[in-house]
């Protein structure tokens, strides 16, 4: 199967027969194969062939390198990851911002981040570069200790605009608050360089929930179930919920702390 889909790669010009052969060399558990589709990957030419410049060019398709990398993203085996890990050295694989896109998100699995996508992740959020809540999202996602230490890096910020660190907060960390790494994380930016205006949105996004407070009707970000959480997540939350005495609470957010003990059982 391997020999026949790199036959097709090095002979078709035709996208569907490319993009069945790139997801076959994607879905395999051998080391060369990931090494094969890597060389192609980084081939202006090839990429061009697999998604025409009109199809980059058509708002809201989804093109088949997504497929491609998220069959990447789906394989634990370890050659996968260094694949995606290499292409964000690719300057050939980076020259679309929709690729940059696919591959921001695509890293998120790659756990822990290794210093290669810390720093394209750190590149591709910078304040208004049209990057930054995707790449945060992937962050987020990521959980790891490098990424949650850029996290919060990116949170001090203060060239980062306020409302999009908000929506960090109230989104992405709230999506996964049952999550140890994030949490983890969390417990460090409580008494680490995480601005004293954002702690209390920080023990909000963890221990409430105000959806018609905090979103628009066009994005509404859920929580997850807490029952769900693990005993690591429960512990993690009851350390959050002592440090959080040393942040500034109202009333309100006191209760929730509570509320949130009482649900995961103090």
């Amino acid at each position: 199967m391997s020999d026949q889909a790199i036959a097709v790669l090095s002979s078709s010009r035709d996208p569907n027969e490319l993009v069945t052969a790139a997801l076959t060399l994607a879905r395999s558990r051998q080391r060369q194969d990931h090494q094969s589709l890597g060389n192609w990957l980084v081939a202006p030419n090839f990429l061009l062939l697999l998604d025409s410049a009109q199809e980059y060019a058509q708002t809201g398709r989804r093109l088949r390198i997504q497929r491609v990398l998220q069959a990447l993203a789906d394989k634990p085996a370890q050659s996968a990851k260094e694949l995606r890990v290499s292409l964000t050295q690719s300057r050939g694989f980076l020259e679309h911002r929709t690729r940059v896109e696919y591959l921001l998100r695509a890293c998120a699995s790659v756990r822990p981040a290794p210093p290669e996508v810390i720093r394209f992740w750190d590149r591709y959020s910078q304040p208004d570069d049209g990057f930054s809540n995707v790449t945060m999202d992937a962050v987020i996602s990521n959980g790891s200790a490098p990424a949650m230490q850029l996290a919060e890096r990116k949170l001090a910020e203060e060239a980062q605009p306020e409302e999009d660190r908000e929506h960090w907060i109230h989104c992405y960390i709230l999506s996964h608050r049952n999550d140890p790494g994030v949490l983890q994380g969390c417990l460090q930016m409580l008494s680490g360089t995480l601005p004293a205006r954002f702690r209390p949105m920080l023990v909000d996004a963890l221990f409430d929930y105000r959806p018609t407070e905090w979103f628009t009707p066009a994005e509404t970000c859920k929580p997850p179930d807490r029952a769900q959480a693990s005993p690591e997540a429960r512990q993690l939350l009851r350390a959050i919920a002592a440090q959080a005495h040393m942040v500034n609470l109202t009333p309100a957010q006191q209760q929730a702390i509570t509320r949130t003990l009482h649900e995961i059982g103090q």
